[in-house]
């Protein structure tokens, strides 16, 4: 899903550069900055196992992706969805989401 990622930021930050929001040397750093995401994550990974005995470093390594993921999710793509209101109404939305929620929420005794 990296390669995703990377379109979509790629994409996003050609958006701001062509608008002039963006400085040359401020795209350079967060580029630097996504690539090197990765490849700290599994140094922060690699540490945490290191330190922390038996399965527990990797629940905390799922922990911290999961909150990331939610943080993501809950205040910046939800935020704009729900104040856009051109393909659907925001019931519609709220509905949809909560079925997505409900969903994930019954496969955690799974997981």
């Amino acid at each position: 899903h990296k390669a995703m990622a990377a379109l979509s930021v790629g994409t996003l930050l050609h958006q701001a550069r062509s608008y002039g929001a963006l400085s040359h040397r401020h795209l350079v750093h967060l580029v630097a900055a996504f690539s090197l995401a990765t490849p700290g994550g599994a140094v922060v990974g690699m540490c945490v196992n290191l330190f922390v005995e038996g399965s527990q470093g990797s629940g905390v390594c799922t922990a911290l992706g999961a909150g990331t993921f939610m943080h993501v999710a809950t205040m910046e793509i939800m935020q704009h969805e729900l104040q856009d209101t051109k393909y659907a109404s925001r019931r519609a939305k709220l509905v949809a989401i909560l079925a997505g929620f409900s969903v994930f929420a019954c496969t955690i005794p799974w997981a």
